[in-house]
């Protein structure tokens, strides 16, 4: 062990507001215990702590462009789901990551803190997009469906609405896909915490796999296009493919072709690919699941994919990406009724201005507050054995 003068000078250089009361007049334990709680904090913030990329908030931009457009043509850029695809395989890259450095640091997960983050999270916003949509279908005297539909949105269950028709889904069917990822939320750490580290790359291959079968198998069957478009046993391939990207990108060699072969793919099946039930759109969405863990490879490393997407204004509609994903939708299905075949342009032009400040009011007023509490959840590690790091 390292004399107490030495680990002392270390503890001046990482915290350098050390208290020099203690220093000088305080006893020896009083000081190693001042030393121990800081060094234990700094360690802890310093190891677990995952580096924010800019170039990643530029992509959630062009992934929400990808979706809004598609919305705001009336399905005439057929290619809305290949924004979705991009959002899933990096959310299943970015949780992983988090997951895996807690878990590989301390040999378990806080999961009641993962889940209490994730609800911080997404929920906030997503409580006030309800609120609006109930407040508008009193006005238009539709407030028996919208209720079904914010119950089925706010229970995280408007996948299994739309791919079963269980109910209404008024202005709200978007959500089925924030409905999947707060599924995966729920199952993916469970799993991590019951498969040992050499084995997690072959089951996520493994996984991957069947879902892949599974959809081709649900396509032969005759199965309806809602059941494989929102299934959560059809689409989670995403989300794992990210998953399997945050374990594995490291390995990966950077050529600098790589983005544009990303960039073509995703772009054609953008343009070219509606969703249906055929083999041709099925093999559409795996091509494109890959080419976004490519393109979300390429954006993390220093190249010009990462110089485009970290361009100001790409990141802070990156950081507005999740409120933008949740207003544009429910006004535009919301107030449907006053479009006319000749203000078609101006409705939908109204529509995504009020959307880009509705956005931009959630994500100052509610978002951010709640996640600077989400941010603060965990810091304060307990010394001893167990203390804690933040996810």
């Amino acid at each position: 062990m390292a004399p107490l003068s030495r680990r002392a000078g270390r503890l001046d250089d990482m915290c350098p507001k050390t208290d020099q009361s203690l220093r000088d007049g305080h006893s020896e334990v009083a000081l190693r215990d001042e030393i121990s709680a800081r060094e234990i904090k700094y360690r802890l913030t310093k190891k677990v702590s995952m580096r924010y990329s800019p170039s990643l908030d530029g992509l959630r931009a062009v992934a929400v462009a990808l979706v809004m457009a598609s919305h705001f043509t009336w399905g005439r850029l057929p290619g809305g789901w290949v924004g979705v695809t991009l959002f899933f395989v990096l959310s299943g890259y970015l949780i992983t990551k988090i997951l895996v450095q807690e878990l590989d640091s301390t040999g378990t997960l806080n999961l009641q803190r993962f889940y209490l983050k994730r609800f911080l999270r997404l929920s906030p916003a997503l409580a006030l997009v309800l609120a609006a949509s109930l407040v508008i279908a009193i006005l238009t005297a539709k407030l028996d469906s919208a209720v079904e539909a914010a119950l089925f949105a706010g229970s995280y269950t408007m996948n299994f609405n739309r791919a079963f028709g269980l109910g209404e889904e008024g202005a709200l069917g978007h959500t089925w896909s924030l409905a999947i990822e707060e599924q995966f939320y729920l199952l993916w750490p469970l799993m991590l915490l019951f498969v040992v580290k050499r084995r997690r790359i072959r089951l996520l291959l493994t996984a991957i796999s069947i879902i892949v079968a599974w959809r081709f198998y649900l396509i032969v069957d005759g199965a309806e296009v809602q059941r494989i478009y929102n299934g959560f046993d059809t689409r989670a391939d995403a989300l794992l493919v990210g998953c399997l990207l945050a374990l594995v990108e490291k390995s990966i060699p950077y050529r600098a072709w790589m983005p544009y072969v990303a960039i073509v793919t995703l772009f054609g099946c953008y343009i070219a690919l509606k969703a249906d039930a055929s083999f041709i759109w099925a093999g559409g969405l795996f091509a494109a699941t890959l080419a976004s863990a490519a393109l979300i490879k390429f954006t993390v490393v220093d190249g010009w994919a990462r110089v485009f997407l970290t361009f100001k204004p790409f990141v802070f509609v990156g950081k507005l990406s999740y409120g933008l994903y949740l207003w544009h939708y429910m006004l535009l299905i919301s107030a449907i009724r006053f479009q006319q075949d000749d203000n078609r342009v101006l409705y939908v032009t109204a529509v995504a201005v009020v959307s880009i400040g509705l956005a931009i009011a959630s994500y100052f007023l509610v978002e951010l507050p709640f996640n600077k509490l989400k941010d603060r959840i965990g810091r304060r590690p307990r010394t001893g054995a167990a203390a804690e790091l933040p996810a």
